[in-house]
């Protein structure tokens, strides 16, 4: 067994609860959804922060480095623009890694794609398909 392997987490269900009760009741759009949860962000990576801490200091095991929940927790504190360009980044550069990887479970027989996909408001989202092929015109 890993001593530093942390099982048995607890969520945080009375937040939980409340953020989807409040989903739940939401009148607007899905975009407006997200862009208030962009908001709240900085809240919950404190929280979020705060218990990976509590869980190394009551455990006695070390935790990845804080670093990169620091620099989000700086980002957030800049604007949610910032954030939206940084946090695009990380999934572009996770479209490139899954890219170039083999999951043991794929039966990958062509080679893999890169899809981005931009939304009316100029979202994007970045995915891999485990494999594409092109006969003539068509695109599978």
């Amino acid at each position: 067994m890993d001593e530093n392997k942390i099982t048995n987490q607890i969520m945080d269900y009375k937040y939980l609860r409340e953020q989807l009760d409040s989903l739940i009741d939401y009148k607007s759009s899905a975009l407006h959804w997200n862009l208030s949860q962009l908001e709240n962000s900085l809240q919950v990576i404190k929280k979020c922060k705060s218990s990976y801490q509590n869980i190394s200091k009551t455990l006695n095991i070390k935790m990845h480095r804080f670093e990169g929940i620091d620099k989000r927790i700086e980002v957030l504190k800049d604007n949610a623009k910032a954030f939206k360009k940084y946090s695009r980044s990380l999934a572009a550069d996770a479209q490139n890694r899954e890219l170039q990887t083999t999951q043991p479970k794929e039966s990958v027989i062509e080679e893999k794609a890169q899809i981005t996909i931009r939304n009316y408001l100029g979202g994007l989202y970045y995915l891999t398909v485990d494999e594409a092929v092109i006969k003539k015109a068509d695109y599978f």
